[in-house]
């Protein structure tokens, strides 16, 4: 399990993810997708773009968003972060319970008076004690700001998983009724176009 953590929380693990999901989100902006482009602008860039045209199509460009190589690296991108949230999660809890540590990383100070005199003055401060350890003493006035950088990487996460639950489960359909016709939800749809059902 540490090799496949190790793995995912490597730099260059992290960096080559993010930059084919940039990639992958550059490519669909600059081929329209049918699910936000209407049909006829969607036909007039076929036509005037032959060649990106049929490498599209062989290559599934026209639904990036719902291409399993693109939730492969979604879930990637995930799981990168789903590690690194956890790390920061366990340094936030270290920092604000000081949970094993000694203070110095923190950049502590020495003082020539009673340590409960200083403690006093700084409480007075606004400052507040946090952490148990008895040889070192750590006060800060804003614990609360050690979770910002979990806070963000759990809202990535949320956000990433959000989007490739959709992603993975979401259908959509489109359906061409004329006056009179019935569809009864049991019946079969025609065909399957390009991530819809017509």
């Amino acid at each position: 399990m540490s090799a496949v953590r190790r793995f995912f929380l490597s730099r260059k693990t992290a960096l080559t993810l993010l930059c084919l999901a940039l990639f992958a989100i550059t490519l669909a902006a600059l081929i329209p997708q049918p699910f936000v482009t209407p049909a006829a602008e969607l036909e007039t860039w076929r036509a005037a773009h032959p060649l990106v045209n049929r490498l599209a199509v062989f290559l599934g460009l026209y639904s990036i968003y719902t291409h399993p190589a693109f939730a492969l690296i979604l879930a990637g991108v995930m799981i990168s972060l789903s590690f690194s949230t956890v790390d920061q999660f366990n340094i936030a809890r270290r920092r604000t319970f000081g949970l094993g540590d000694d203070g110095k990383r923190l950049g502590g100070m020495q003082s020539p008076v009673n340590a409960e005199q200083a403690a006093a003055v700084f409480r007075a401060l606004g400052y507040l004690q946090v952490g148990r350890g008895t040889a070192v003493r750590t006060l800060i006035r804003q614990p609360w700001g050690y979770w910002g950088n979990f806070l963000f990487h759990l809202g990535l996460v949320i956000t990433i998983a959000s989007s490739l639950l959709i992603a993975l489960t979401q259908q959509r359909a489109l359906l061409d009724l004329a006056v009179g016709e019935l569809h009864q939800p049991t019946m079969a749809w025609s065909r399957r176009g390009a991530g819809t059902w017509q």
